[in-house]
């Protein structure tokens, strides 16, 4: 399922969070390339989990809203997620589960393209 992916759930996170963001603006803030992007929201789209709207201001520009499904997806993805760290981190207390979960998120979430 699209939105089961780990690209999926980055795009429903940060779509959820931002408040009908626009393609581009979440492309970026994911790291997707935007014709990738375009892809995957078809796929999300199909899967009933995003609408794409027109921007009142600029009727070129779509903004992504998530649907009650998505919502619902995005809440069991989750909860998935949170059993997953609490079964994996048993040794830390919840400060170092917390550091440890930003951590995370920050490489998972890094885009930069190092080369050499």
């Amino acid at each position: 399922m699209a939105g089961g992916s780990s690209r999926g759930y980055r795009i429903l996170a940060v779509a959820a969070g931002d408040g009908l963001g626009t393609q581009l603006a979440i492309a970026n803030q994911v790291g997707v390339d935007r014709t990738v992007m375009t892809y995957l929201l078809d796929d999300l789209g199909r899967a009933g989990l995003i609408e794409r709207r027109p921007d009142p201001a600029d009727r070129r520009v779509r903004r992504i809203a998530v649907t009650d499904k998505g919502r619902e997806l995005l809440v069991e993805l989750n909860r998935r997620l949170c059993r997953t760290e609490n079964d994996c981190s048993p040794p830390l207390d919840e400060p170092e589960r917390t550091t440890f979960r930003a951590l995370l998120w920050r490489l998972a979430t890094d885009v930069t393209v190092r080369g050499g």
